[in-house]
């Protein structure tokens, strides 16, 4: 039985790389330059075609996968070295990367789950004094991380972990 299912698996695997590798391929070839569109334009469509699906499809991780979509319009001549990363040079990458780790050590250690137990405890447990206590746990541990994304990942994370176990 764990054939068949290891076998399933491999066709699935199969499957999406081809439509990942196969669809941007047809973007490229089906263009037609006649109407106005230059080699570069097609180049772009076929790369930006590439990483959408290889996100929808989860071929590849979406860190590699925003990693590499500026490499590639590097290759492809699209874009210069400076205009493709400027990106990663702006405080917003860093701070949101901070965030997001801050949150997930605060979840891994429990510290954010301490904090939102005491509070809820502490505003008892009726539906109000719940969306109190959350409201207030929000408040207290707001201040400590700098990114929005942190604080929608732990958000979500907390949520997530008290509504499925």
């Amino acid at each position: 039985m764990e054939n068949t299912n290891q076998g399933s698996l491999n066709q699935q695997v199969l499957a999406k790389w081809g439509i990942n590798i196969l669809l941007p391929l047809l973007v490229f070839f089906l263009i037609p330059q006649s109407t106005g569109a230059t080699m570069a334009m097609k180049l772009f469509f076929a790369i930006t075609t590439w990483a959408i699906i290889a996100w929808l499809l989860e071929t590849v991780s979406e860190t590699a996968v925003a990693i590499l979509l500026p490499v590639f319009y590097i290759i492809a001549g699209l874009a210069d070295t400076k205009i493709a990363f400027s990106a990663f040079t702006t405080t917003i990458p860093w701070i949101v990367l901070g965030g997001v780790i801050f949150s997930s050590v605060m979840i891994s250690t429990g510290l954010a789950k301490r904090i939102a137990y005491f509070i809820i405890l502490k505003t008892g447990g009726s539906f109000k004094g719940l969306l109190l206590g959350i409201t207030l746990a929000g408040i207290v541990i707001a201040p400590f991380i700098p990114s929005a994304m942190g604080k929608i990942k732990l958000c979500g994370c907390s949520f997530a972990y008290r509504w499925c176990f």
